[in-house]
């Protein structure tokens, strides 16, 4: 299960519908052994496509280096679906980063009315779980 506060998944659902029709993407981090979500670091889209996300590199070093003075990793990788409901992708699935991370789909598409739903990947699979917003 996810738990996420309100006002950080408000920050996620801004960014994803303020850059639509361009995937958003982010992830948010938290103490090290940790599963308690902390800070939202939203992440530049460098394929600024509308179908997959890609990390800008150098951005990303930056914030995985600060993660890491600050005792840090990644609890949630989320990224917007701006044509299609919040259901990982194959693309999704197979450029995951398994493990205990959650991964967070916030589907911008008109017929889905915002739509959010989370996953873990597990031996090449998504599972969703249950989200829990406090």
């Amino acid at each position: 299960m996810l738990t996420i506060k309100q006002k950080q998944l408000d920050t996620i659902i801004e960014q994803s519908f303020a850059l639509h029709p361009i995937e958003a993407c982010g992830v948010i981090s938290g103490l090290i052994g940790s599963d308690n979500p902390l800070t939202v670091i939203p992440m530049d889209n460098s394929a600024k496509s509308e179908t997959f996300f890609r990390f800008c590199s150098k951005q990303q070093l930056k914030v995985w280096r600060e993660m890491d003075e600050h005792d840090h990793e990644v609890i949630v990788f989320y990224h917007s679906h701006t044509n299609s409901r919040a259901y990982p992708s194959k693309e999704d699935i197979k450029f995951s980063i398994p493990g205990k991370s959650h991964h967070l789909i916030v589907s911008t598409d008109q017929n889905s009315h915002g739509e959010i739903r989370s996953y873990r990947f597990v031996n090449g699979r998504a599972v969703e779980e249950t989200l829990k917003i406090i």
